[in-house]
């Protein structure tokens, strides 16, 4: 007899992707297909969609537009029109899909998206399930407007760390679950990142890995990598990510990057190398990944830090702030360290401490210990789908 599937629905913004795109595509490559038929809605079309829409069974996209980083150098007036107008026609539209498809339970990444989900599965009569991957300080009317249509519309709050749940307004509290993102830990072929950049094996890889924005705390890397080179001029400083058009239009954050480091006469030593795909796969040419994360305007840390439990699960040793959700993931001194953003001292001391062979062997190994114990895809999936089948 043939199995029922249930019909489930993953709702996001289609632009520039980052955490959440890897996220969902982790999420829809591990999903049990003999249980879910997956349909991937988009409002936009980017990177995100390329990446993600031929790992659903089927995917739709929603608007033209998007609601995220939407045309940030446009009139602010003209833009809320346009979306609002996109807003209205992706909530009809998905109210049609829910009813065509037969959809069950629709799982929403992206504010406001989580509104336009929830309204819509609330006249629908389906289960509505908030992905939450950020933590960010509201401002009134958005407060209100999160808190109450919290209440209303969503049947479940997946919280990715208890640092995010925490940020979440006080009456969503109790509706929300934290499961934390996993990663694949099976031995896959790992590939050789001097090979690829064209770099000798005489030096020493030190890297630091996401988008080119603020948050991240790019400059807390690059006046560390000016520090250690002092010590030891035999390495390499590896910027590994690019920056959208849409944050080098807000910011130029990439312009400022780099004349810091022609100040600091560093151009041959820390390097741009844009994105890596697979980055996963390079990791192990790597000695220490740092991840220097700040707050920074409304955001109030990493939600959690996907990079960094990628890089554990690889055995190489991470540096971390200890601001955002990297306290749940790192236990100072045992399976990474933890530093205070901007403190480049401590990060110099930690990074030598590294570089010890007898160092390293041992928070390598308490680090993949960690992660096959807390952070495997298997362990998110489960959990995932568990909660789904509450709702079937």
């Amino acid at each position: 007899m043939k199995k029922h599937k249930t019909n489930i629905a993953f709702f996001m913004d289609g632009g520039e992707g980052g955490g959440v795109s890897e996220y969902n595509r982790l999420l829809s490559s591990n999903i049990d297909r003999d249980q879910f038929y997956t349909i991937g809605i988009f409002i936009g079309k980017g990177k995100c969609y390329d990446s993600l829409n031929m790992l659903f069974d089927k995917s739709v996209i929603l608007s033209w537009g998007r609601l995220v980083n939407y045309k940030p150098d446009s009139n602010k007036y003209l833009t809320l029109i346009e979306k609002s107008i996109i807003a209205f026609y992706s909530f009809i539209y998905l109210i049609i899909l829910i009813l065509r498809y037969n959809i069950k339970i629709i799982d929403v990444s992206y504010y406001p998206h989580h509104i336009i989900a929830g309204f819509a599965a609330q006249i629908t009569g389906i289960k509505c399930i908030w992905h939450w991957h950020g933590a960010s300080t509201f401002r009134n009317l958005k407060y209100k407007i999160l808190s109450m249509s919290g209440e209303l519309f969503a049947s479940k709050i997946v919280a990715i760390s208890n640092f995010v749940k925490l940020s979440l307004p006080e009456n969503l509290i109790a509706k929300t679950d934290i499961i934390y993102n996993g990663v694949e830990i099976e031995d896959h072929e790992d590939f050789n990142l001097f090979t690829h950049l064209g770099i000798s094996e005489k030096y020493t890889l030190i890297a630091m890995i996401g988008t080119l924005i603020p948050l991240k705390g790019h400059t807390h890397f690059i006046n560390t990598a000016h520090e250690m080179l002092m010590i030891n001029p035999n390495m390499k400083f590896l910027i590994i990510g690019e920056e959208t058009e849409i944050h080098q239009k807000k910011f130029k954050y990439k312009e400022t990057l780099n004349d810091l480091i022609l100040y600091l006469n560093r151009e041959n030593d820390i390097l741009f190398t844009g994105n890596i795909p697979n980055i996963s796969m390079y990791l192990k040419s790597l000695s220490c990944v740092i991840m220097p994360t700040r707050p920074y305007k409304d955001v109030m840390g990493e939600g959690f830090g996907l990079v960094a439990v990628e890089a554990m699960a690889k055995g190489v040793p991470v540096i971390a702030t200890n601001t955002g959700a990297f306290e749940e993931i790192i236990s100072h001194g045992k399976d990474g360290f933890l530093v205070r953003p901007d403190d480049i001292e401590n990060t110099v001391k930690y990074i030598e401490f590294i570089l010890k062979k007898e160092n390293s062997a041992y928070i390598s190994q308490n680090a993949k210990n960690k992660v096959k114990q807390k952070f495997t895809i298997q362990r998110m999936v489960n959990q995932l789908e568990s909660l789904y089948q509450m709702y079937c």
